[in-house]
C-alpha cells in the first residue's frame, strides 16, 4: 500500500488490541475533525471500551443472523450488568427504503445522563 502512496500507521496497544488513543492524538495533531470507525467485533469494544466513541450508528436490515458461534456487536470483557451498560441517548431512526433502517445515538459512557 505504501508503494501506491498511501501512509500506513500501527498503534498497537496491550493484549493485541488498537491503541485507539494514540490514533485519536495524532488525528488531532493532523487537524481532523472526526473519525468514523467501521470494525468488527473485538475492535468495536475496544472503541467503546477506551471510551473514544461518542456517537454510534446501527444498520439493520430485514435478516437475523446468531447462535453460539455468531459474533456479539461488541466482543471482548464486556458488561454484564444492566447498571454498568454503555447508555445511548439522543436516539434518532433513520428509515431506509423499502425495509431497512438504522440507528443514531449518542453515548453516555460517564453517567452523565
Amino acid at each position: 500500500m505504501e508503494d501506491r502512496g498511501i501512509q500506513v500507521l500501527v498503534f498497537d496497544g496491550p493484549g493485541g488490541r488498537a491503541d485507539l488513543r494514540s490514533l485519536i492524538d495524532w488525528l488531532g495533531r493532523e487537524r481532523y475533525l472526526s473519525l468514523m470507525i467501521e470494525a468488527g467485533s473485538k475492535l468495536n469494544w475496544t472503541a467503546l471500551e477506551s471510551e473514544c466513541v461518542d456517537r454510534v450508528f446501527f444498520f439493520y436490515g430485514p435478516k437475523i443472523l446468531g447462535g453460539f458461534e455468531a459474533l456479539p456487536l461488541a466482543g471482548g470483557i464486556g458488561r454484564r450488568r444492566r447498571s454498568d451498560a454503555i447508555r445511548v441517548h439522543g436516539i434518532t431512526i433513520h428509515p431506509i427504503p423499502p425495509d431497512e433502517f438504522a440507528v443514531e445515538g449518542y453515548l453516555d459512557v460517564h453517567g452523565d445522563h
